[in-house]
C-alpha cells in the first residue's frame, strides 16, 4: 500500500473518535440500508453485497442491501437523497449516476449538492460481449457486420441513461453504425437476454460475466479502457480499433446531503478498510476492478469530474434523454 493511501486511512481512522454524533447513542445501533439502484445480478448489486457484508462485520451491525431499480437508477438515487442524513441509508452509486446527471436535463435532485460522497470503492472497464451466435470475433468484424445489417443487431443496457447505454451510443457514433438499443432495469436482466440470444451484445462489467466467458456462453471482444488492462492482457482495448473510445465503470458509497462530518469520516474509514483488505482487494482485482481508497473530498471530486466528462461524451455522441 502506498504512503498516500496509508495516510488517507490513518487520517480517516483518527477522525472516528468524534463519534457518537451530537450526543446520540453510538453509531450504528440498528440495521443500515444499502440501496443498490439496479436489479439483482448486476455489477452494482455485486459491489453492494460485497461491501455490505464486510462493512457489517466491521460495524458489528446488519447492513441490508435494498435493490431499487428503475429509471436508469434514479428511483434508488432519490430514495437516498430524501433519507435522513443519519448514516442509516446509504447507496452504492455506479458511473450511471454521473451518466444520468450528464444526460437528464431535469433531475428531481441536484447530483452534487443533494448527496454526500463517502468513499470510492473501485474503477473498472466496461467490456463488450456478444452472444456466440454473432458472427464476429473482433471489434472490426462486429463493425463490418453491423454495417452490412444496419439496425438489425441489438444491444442491451441496464437502463436508458445508464453507462452501458451511453457506451453503446458512443460505440455507434465512433464506428458509424446503427444498432438497436434495448433498455432493461439493470445489467442482470440485460445479461440474461444476452446469454439466451434475445439480444446480440451488451456493454457490462467483468464482475458479472467472467464465468460466462470462460464457459463459452459469451464472447469477449474488447475492454473500454484506453489501453489493455492487467487482469485481461490478451483482450484488446476497443480503442485499438476505434481510437479515442473509452467507457469505464466505478462505484462510490454515498449518503444524503448534510451528513455530520464525523459520521462521514467514520464511514470513510470503514469502507476504505474493507476495500484495502487482502480478501476484497484480490476479489476485485480478479474481476478487473482496481480498488481505490480515497477521502470523501476526493470521492466527491471524482463524481463531479465524471459528470462533466460524460456530459461532453454525450454531446459528441449526440445522446440526450428527454
Amino acid at each position: 500500500m502506498s504512503h498516500r493511501v496509508s495516510a488517507v486511512l490513518a487520517f480517516a481512522v483518527a477522525c472516528t473518535i468524534a463519534l457518537p454524533v451530537s450526543g446520540q447513542s453510538a453509531y450504528p445501533n440498528r440495521a443500515i440500508r444499502m440501496v443498490a439502484p439496479f436489479a439483482p445480478g448486476g455489477a452494482t448489486d455485486f459491489i453492494a453485497r460485497l461491501v455490505s457484508q464486510k462493512l457489517a462485520e466491521r460495524l458489528r451491525q446488519q447492513v441490508v442491501v435494498d435493490n431499487r431499480s428503475g429509471a436508469g437508477g434514479n428511483i434508488g438515487f432519490e430514495i437516498v437523497v430524501r433519507a435522513a442524513p443519519d448514516g442509516y441509508t446509504l447507496m452504492i452509486a455506479s458511473s450511471s449516476y454521473a451518466t444520468n446527471a450528464a444526460l437528464t436535463p431535469r433531475l428531481a435532485f441536484d447530483p452534487i449538492k443533494d448527496v454526500t460522497a463517502i468513499s470510492l470503492v473501485g474503477v473498472s472497464p466496461l467490456v463488450l460481449v456478444v452472444h456466440p451466435s454473432v458472427a464476429a470475433r473482433s471489434i472490426a468484424e462486429l463493425v463490418a457486420l453491423a454495417k452490412a445489417q444496419p439496425g438489425r443487431l441489438k444491444y442491451g443496457s441496464s437502463g436508458t441513461g445508464a453507462s452501458p447505454h451511453l457506451a453503446g451510443e458512443l460505440f455507434k457514433a465512433s464506428a458509424g453504425i446503427d444498432l438497436l438499443h434495448v433498455p432493461y432495469k439493470g445489467s442482470g436482466p440485460a445479461l440474461i437476454d444476452t446469454l439466451s440470444g434475445q439480444i446480440d451484445m451488451t456493454f457490462i462489467s467483468m464482475l458479472v460475466v467472467r464465468s460466462h466467458i470462460n464457459a463459452g456462453r459469451l464472447r469477449l471482444l474488447g475492454v473500454g479502457t484506453p489501453q489493455r488492462v492487467k487482469a485481461l492482457p490478451d483482450v484488446p482495448a476497443i480503442a485499438e480499433t476505434l481510437p479515442g473510445f473509452q467507457t469505464t465503470s466505478w462505484y462510490v458509497v454515498m449518503g444524503p446531503a448534510r451528513m455530520p462530518s464525523a459520521l462521514v469520516a467514520r464511514l470513510n474509514a470503514e469502507v476504505n478498510a474493507v476495500v484495502s483488505s487482502a480478501e476484497v482487494a484480490e476479489r476485485l482485482a480478479g474481476d478487473a476492478v482496481e480498488p481505490r481508497m480515497v477521502s470523501p473530498e476526493e470521492a466527491a471530486r471524482h463524481v463531479a469530474a465524471e459528470i462533466t466528462r460524460l456530459r461532453t461524451v454525450a454531446q459528441r455522441a449526440g445522446v440526450r434523454i428527454e
